[in-house]
C-alpha cells in the first residue's frame, strides 16, 4: 500500500495527561473547519503549544505542528499534533502519543464507532490499519513494540494528502518533499516526480495502475539530464543515456526487460564510436566500433562471448590510421594467428600467435621498411624475453628473471659491437597496476636504454656493467644507489681504478693506478652515452677539478676534489 506518510522527529517521554483527549471526533472537526486559524483555537485549547510550520514547496502544502508536554532541551514530548493545509484548508491531521493510556481512548472510539475496515499493511517496525470514514481516512498505525506507542491520521479524500486519490505526496524526514504521484482508486495513475533531498528535481514520468507507461525522464543531482526509458504497461522498451552536453551518449532496446536488438553508442560529438546487437541481455552477432567515422574494430559475439574472424584498425599519434590487424577469438581470447600489416605496403608489421588464450612465441615486430624490429618470447603464457634489432641485428634485450616482494626483476643487456652495457633491475609492481602484464614493461625498460641511455634509469638494483670504446666499468646497485666496489679500466691510456661506495652511495675513495700497477697521475676521459667526463688525478687520487658535459644540452658541472676528497660539489 502507498500510503502518504510525514514523519516528524519524536521520542518517547512520560508526561501528565492532556486536558481534554483527542477523539477522531477532533479528526473530522479539525479537516472540516475553512481555516488553519480555526484549528489551531480548537488544538490549543486541547493543551497543545505551537511547534512549527513546514512549507513542502511542492503542491502549495504547508504543515503545522504543536506539542504537548515540550522538552525543549531533549527536543521531546508527549504527544504531537499537526495539520497539513492546502493553502489555508486543513486537508490532512497527524497525531502522535508516547503515553499508553492517552492513545487507548482513540483506539477504543475507533473500535466502538465501527468504522468501515479497509486494509491492513505491516513493515519492520509497525502495523498500519486504514479505515473509511463517510469523506475521510483514517489510519492506525501502531508499532511492534507497543510501548512506543501510538500514531494516527485522519485524511480528507480527493484531496492533495489523500494517498488513495489525488495527488499522494512522500517526504524526507526534514520535511522537503521525495517524491509526489497522481493516485486513483489506490493505484498510482498519472504524474509522477522524484526529488533528492535539496528538492531537485531527478526523476520524472507516468503511471497506469500501479505500472510505468510512457516516457520517464531522470537527472543526475545537479539536474542534468542523464537518460529517457520509454514503457509500455511497467515494461520496458527502449532506453536513451546522455552525455553532459545533452548529446546521446547510447541507446538500448530492451524485449521482457532485457537489452534485446540493436544498440548504438555515441561520442560528445554525436558520431557513432559503437554498434552492437543484443539478445535477453547478452551480446550476439555483429559487433563494430568506430573512431571519428572510421571503423577500428569488427568482430562476432555469441552469447556475449567474443568469437571468430575479427580486423582492427590501428592508428598513429596523429590519429591517422595506418596498419590494420586481423585474427581470430576463440571462447573470448585470440586463437592462432594475429597478423598486422601496414595499409600501404601491405608488409607485416607484427606476428603474433595464442594457443588455449595464452601467448605463444616469439611474436615478431617490424618497420615500415620490413626490417625486423622487435621480438618477444614467452613462457607459460608469460613475457620472457623481448630484443630489440638495431640493421636486423640484435642489441637491447631485456630477459623477465622473477617477481619478488612486490616487484618484477630484470636483466637488461646491450651490445652493438662498439659498446656494451648491463644492468640489473627491480620495478614495483603498483607502476603498471593498470595493466598489470609484463609487457609494459619490457616497453618501458627497453624505451628507456634506447633513448636516454642506461644511467638515466630508476629502480637500478643489482650487477652493472657499461663497455664502450673510452672505458670498462662494473659495479652494484641497490635501490638506485651505487654501492660496493666498482672498477673501470680507462681503455685509452690503460689506468685502472677501484672505488668503493657505502650503503647510502656515498664515495668512500677510489685509487687510480697505471699499467704497472702504481699510482697514477694526469687526466682520464670517458664517455658513457649521457655524459663525457674528464678527471684529474694526482698521485692515484682525484685531485682538482673533474668536469661532467651533459651530450645533450652541453651544460657542465665541475665537482672538487682534494687527495680524493670531494671538498665542493
Amino acid at each position: 500500500m502507498k500510503s502518504f506518510f510525514a514523519s516528524l522527529a519524536v521520542f518517547f517521554i512520560t508526561q501528565p495527561a492532556l486536558s481534554q483527549s483527542i477523539t477522531v471526533a477532533d479528526f473530522k472537526k479539525i479537516i472540516e473547519f475553512p481555516s488553519l486559524q480555526e484549528a489551531k483555537k480548537h488544538i490549543e485549547g486541547k493543551g497543545f503549544k505551537y511547534y512549527k510550520v513546514t512549507d513542502s514547496k511542492v503542491e502549495n502544502v504547508t504543515t503545522t505542528s504543536w506539542s504537548y508536554g515540550y522538552n525543549a532541551k531533549k527536543d521531546e514530548a508527549t504527544a504531537w499534533i499537526s495539520v497539513s493545509c492546502d493553502g489555508d484548508k486543513p486537508i490532512r491531521t497527524y497525531y502522535e502519543v508516547f503515553d499508553f493510556t492517552l492513545s487507548m481512548p482513540l483506539v477504543n472510539d475507533v473500535s466502538k464507532n465501527n468504522y468501515k475496515f479497509e486494509e491492513i499493511d505491516q513493515d519492520d517496525e509497525e502495523f498500519t490499519s486504514r479505515y473509511a470514514i463517510s469523506d475521510y481516512y483514517l489510519f492506525q498505525y501502531q508499532k511492534k513494540d507497543t510501548k512506543l506507542g501510538y500514531k494516527f491520521e485522519c485524511i480528507k479524500k480527493f484531496s492533495k494528502a489523500d494517498p488513495l486519490n489525488g495527488t499522494s505526496i512522500k517526504y524526507y524526514p526534514h520535511g522537503n518533499v521525495k517524491y509526489t504521484v497522481e493516485m486513483r482508486n489506490g493505484k498510482w495513475n498519472g504524474a509522477s516526480k522524484s526529488y533528492n533531498e535539496q528538492g531537485i528535481l531527478i526523476s520524472e514520468g507516468m503511471y497506469k495502475d500501479d505500472k510505468e507507461e510512457g516516457t520517464f525522464t531522470f537527472y543526475n543531482e545537479q539536474g542534468v539530464l542523464t537518460s529517457k526509458e520509454n514503457y509500455t504497461y511497467g515494461s520496458l522498451k527502449d532506453a536513451t543515456f546522455y552525455h553532459a552536453n545533452g548529446k546521446v551518449r547510447r541507446t538500448y532496446q530492451y524485449l521482457m526487460d532485457k537489452r534485446s536488438g540493436k544498440s548504438l553508442a555515441y561520442d560528445e560529438e554525436g558520431s557513432v564510436t559503437e554498434e552492437s546487437f543484443y539478445i535477453g541481455d547478452k551480446l550476439f552477432g555483429s559487433f563494430k566500433q568506430y573512431v571519428k567515422g572510421v571503423e577500428s574494430f569488427s568482430a562476432y559475439y555469441s552469447n556475449d562471448t567474443l568469437s571468430g574472424m575479427f580486423t582492427k584498425t590501428l592508428f598513429n599519434e596523429q590519429g591517422e590510421r595506418y596498419a590494420q590487424e586481423r585474427g581470430s577469438y576463440k571462447a573470448g581470447y585470440p586463437e592462432g594467428k594475429v597478423l598486422a600489416t601496414f595499409d600501404k605496403t601491405k608488409d607485416t608489421l607484427w606476428l603474433k600467435n595464442y594457443k588455449n588464450a595464452e601467448p605463444v612465441g616469439p611474436w615478431k615486430f617490424y618497420t615500415v621498411d620490413g626490417a625486423l624490429n622487435k621480438t618477444v618470447s614467452f613462457q607459460s603464457g608469460t613475457e620472457k624475453e623481448l630484443i630489440r634489432y638495431e640493421k636486423g641485428v640484435p642489441a637491447h634485450k631485456v630477459e623477465f628473471l622473477a617477481s619478488e616482494n612486490s616487484e618484477w626483476k630484470f636483466r637488461y643487456t646491450y651490445d652493438s659491437g662498439s659498446e656494451k652495457k648491463e644492468l640489473n633491475l627491480a620495478l614495483p609492481v603498483s607502476d603498471y597496476v593498470v595493466t598489470g602484464v609484463l609487457f609494459d614493461y619490457f616497453e618501458y625498460v627497453s624505451k628507456l636504454f634506447n633513448t636516454d641511455n642506461i644511467l638515466d634509469a630508476s629502480h637500478k638494483n643489482g650487477s652493472y656493467l657499461l663497455e664502450n670504446q673510452t672505458v670498462r666499468m662494473e659495479g652494484s646497485f641497490n635501490q638506485n644507489n651505487p654501492v660496493g666496489i666498482w672498477k673501470s679500466a680507462y681503455l685509452k691510456s690503460g689506468a685502472t681504478s677501484q672505488g668503493v661506495f657505502n650503503e647510502n652511495g656515498g664515495e668512500l675513495l677510489e685509487q687510480f693506478t697505471n699499467k704497472k700497477g702504481k699510482p697514477f697521475s694526469g687526466s682520464l676521459s670517458y664517455e658513457n652515452g649521457l655524459f663525457s667526463i674528464q678527471i684529474n688525478v694526482k698521485k692515484g687520487l682525484k685531485e682538482g677539478l673533474t668536469t661532467i658535459k651533459n651530450s645533450k644540452d652541453g651544460s657542465i658541472k665541475e665537482l672538487l676534489y682534494k687527495g680524493g676528497t670531494l671538498v665542493q660539489p
